[in-house]
């Protein structure tokens, strides 16, 4: 069997980003706590950025999960990503559905880029579209970027709030 990666340890780095974020917002939101009370936006914000770290986090290790019961790397590959695909898609939909006020500027283009996340992970998985391991870490590397875009806008809104 040949090595799912040339360099295993992206994963593994990715991993650490997202437990780091999602620490950091669990330290956010303690401090907010102690400004008052969560207004709709703000809640929505915190749900998407510790929904996605933790899915980053979750999804890191998935190929290596699948690589212990499948043998074939194009199989892992594909299975990982519509198992991130499926993932993906449930978390897009919930964002559209519970969004609260006026979506920021690149949140009006993260929004649509995660649908394009959701169609390349399906077609790797399909069979239609390759390297599949080139496209499950993309698709990472772009749900931790909304992690890291959630996460600065949090502080943004707390640090405009009146202590």
């Amino acid at each position: 069997m040949t090595p799912l990666f040339q360099n295993p340890d992206i994963l593994t780095v990715i991993a650490e980003v997202a437990v780091t974020i999602t620490g950091f917002t669990a330290i956010a939101a303690v401090f907010r706590r102690r400004q008052g009370a969560w207004d709709r936006p703000e809640r929505i914000l915190f749900l998407v950025l510790m929904r996605t770290s933790l899915i980053v986090l979750f999804f890191s290790f998935v190929p290596w999960l699948v690589g212990q019961v499948v043998t074939s790397v194009d199989t892992v590959w594909r299975t990982s990503c519509g198992l991130y695909g499926l993932m993906q898609l449930i978390d897009v939909t919930w964002y559209l559905r519970h969004k609260a006020g006026k979506p920021t500027r690149g949140q009006k283009i993260l929004a649509p880029l995660g649908f394009v996340n959701v169609t390349c992970q399906f077609l790797v998985a399909a069979g239609m579209l390759g390297p599949g391991q080139l496209v499950f870490v993309a698709g990472l590397l772009f749900l931790l970027y909304v992690s890291i875009h959630n996460f600065v806008l949090l502080l943004i809104i707390g640090l405009d709030k009146e202590p």
